[in-house]
């Protein structure tokens, strides 16, 4: 028994004798893990891909015109002159004319080699260059053509969408000169100006009317200055009582760094069990997509059933700081490094007296990628390495007030999430997920991997079983047909199955583990274009345990989006 709660005990017993002896007995040597505090702070969402796309109108390509009897003008071909190539060099255009070198050919072959290299030009994706035949006299053989290396001489934002404008040039701006462009050069910024917080992008290109080879990109964007999601389901805790609500606004873009003000308040059926606000900021602080972001939290909790009796009290206050970049950002694949820092506080009292008293420092490291291949599917996967630090009067080792008597602010450990989604037929896919988390020594409670909840055993409640290491797989197969009359805005069945395990790290005992596995079904409805809803009936199964089987439990969730 703690020495805090042991003195509570004694004091009582003096003061009213005998029922001490049972109150005793009924205070845990901790608490059971859905009802401790913090965890949802450290249990991330699933990897996904990125989301949206902006769009790019190229002009078409002008074919090369032929003059008219070309076809029978012939010459013998000595030499092929390009010039203005800085692209490819002259070793990779020669193979386009190299079997006509020395032999006789027609204007008309020469004007299809300009066109071939402009074709060349755009398969690389140089879309705006143009190769053009100047006008010339062959003689000695030597024929000449020009390569115009396209560039972006101009960018106009079309739309007054306020000072998020700043933050859009400077993204886009980098374009501007750069001698030869590619598409995917002027993708890459597209689809970051697509990432800033409530913004649609989309650009046109368009010849210039004053700078030969240059062309315009025309921006037109559009901005949704608030956005914002409530919900409620039934997935907490039942500590934490027998629903849930979230309410979210966002205010995007409104300064010209793209910022975005989050503000988040979760509430529990009842009230006084549990509640949390958070507000969170993030901004785009460089020309190539660096997101800087803050965010701050605070929550109480109250849990019920058996530990009513014992009045436990928690605290939790969580302050995060993060700094993310685009390596790589395409459609088909995008790969984002991070850096975070984050203080967390939890403490808890249990009959007035304090219980746990967890202080932590943690800096974190994580490279995130996706890729959408050729099989119908997208894959996303996500790396992480935290660190506590033994700073700041983070909590020691054999700490009386530590949530765990052997673990310590100061760990190490890795986690790894999975993601594959697959389209089998037109409505028919699959959605596929694994979890895993390594570490090198005992972890304070809200760091353990914990199972039970939406994402990895459904069947059970939210993390109801949590250790040191662990991990976890699902698999869900989805049916999305098309039944207007019924469901006009769309609706989804779906099953699955996950299975995961976790276990402490310790000397002491053989390291068992705790394996949970469920199986279930559900529907998800688009009520309205903005409206949602989902039921779900899981059953899960435990080991080790005497009676493996749970009840089979029913859940729903009703969540609308402005």
């Amino acid at each position: 028994m703690r020495p805090c709660l042991a003195a509570t005990v004694l004091c009582a017993s003096l003061i009213f004798g005998e029922p001490s002896q049972g109150w005793a007995q009924t205070v845990p040597s901790k608490l059971p893990s859905g009802a401790e505090a913090g965890r949802d702070l450290s249990q991330p969402d699933l990897a996904m891909p990125s989301g949206k796309a902006g769009s790019i109108s190229v002009p078409g390509a002008a074919a090369v015109e032929v003059p008219a009897g070309a076809a029978e003008a012939s010459f013998v071909l000595k030499t092929f002159e390009v010039e203005g190539a800085t692209a490819f060099s002259t070793d990779e255009l020669m193979p386009l004319y190299r079997d006509m070198l020395g032999k006789t050919i027609t204007i008309a072959d020469a004007f299809q080699v300009a066109a071939n290299i402009e074709r060349k030009y755009r398969n690389a994706g140089y879309v705006i260059s143009r190769v053009v035949v100047p006008p010339q006299e062959v003689t000695d053989g030597v024929f000449k053509v020009r390569v115009i290396e396209g560039f972006i001489s101009d960018i106009v934002v079309q739309e007054d969408v306020g000072p998020v404008s700043a933050a859009i040039k400077r993204l886009l701006n980098p374009l501007i000169g750069k001698t030869p462009i590619t598409v995917e050069e002027m993708e890459r910024r597209l689809l970051l100006a697509n990432d800033l917080a409530g913004m649609s992008v989309r650009a046109t290109l368009k010849p210039s009317e004053n700078t030969p080879g240059g062309s315009e990109m025309l921006v037109e964007a559009d901005r949704d200055a608030m956005s914002g999601t409530v919900s409620i389901d039934n997935r907490n805790s039942p500590y934490s009582g027998n629903a849930q609500g979230l309410g979210l606004v966002q205010f995007n873009s409104f300064g010209s760094h793209a910022d975005q003000l989050g503000i988040q308040t979760q509430l529990s059926s009842p009230i006084e069990r549990s509640w949390s606000i958070s507000a969170n900021y993030q901004g785009m602080y460089s020309d190539d997509g660096l997101m800087l972001g803050l965010s701050s939290s605070y929550g109480r909790s109250r849990p019920g059933r058996e530990l009513d009796a014992l009045d436990v009290n928690s605290v939790v206050i969580a302050e995060r700081a993060i700094a993310t970049y685009p390596v790589i950002r395409s459609r088909l694949q995008n790969l984002r490094i991070s850096g975070e820092y984050e203080y967390r506080s939890i403490d808890t009292d249990v009959l007035d007296s304090a219980f746990n008293r967890d202080r932590l420092h943690i800096a974190r490291a994580g490279i995130s990628y996706d890729l959408t291949d050729s099989f119908q599917g997208i894959t996303a996967v996500r790396a992480t390495i935290h660190r506590g630090l033994d700073i700041l009067n983070a909590t020691e080792k054999d700490d009386p007030l530590a949530s765990r008597s052997d673990a310590s602010g100061s760990f190490t450990k890795g986690t790894i999430d999975l993601t594959r989604v697959q389209q089998v037929t037109q409505t028919v896919s699959l959605l596929a997920t694994a979890t895993g988390q390594y570490a090198v020594t005992p972890l304070l409670a809200s760091e353990e991997m914990a199972l039970g909840g939406a994402n990895y055993g459904r069947g059970f409640d939210n993390n109801e079983f949590s250790g040191d290491n662990g991990w976890a797989t699902s698999l869900e197969v989805r049916y999305s047909p098309d039944l207007p009359a019924v469901f006009p805005n769309g609706v989804q069945f779906y099953s699955f199955v996950d299975t995961g395990q976790v276990w402490d790290i310790d000397d002491n005992v053989s390291h068992e583990r705790t394996s949970a596995s469920s199986f279930g079904g559900g529907i998800r409805v688009n009520i309205l274009e903005n409206l949602y809803a989902s039921a779900e009936v899981a059953k899960g199964f435990r080991k080790p345990t005497s009676d493996s089987s749970t009840k089979p439990q029913a859940f729903f969730t009703l969540s609308a989006k402005f």
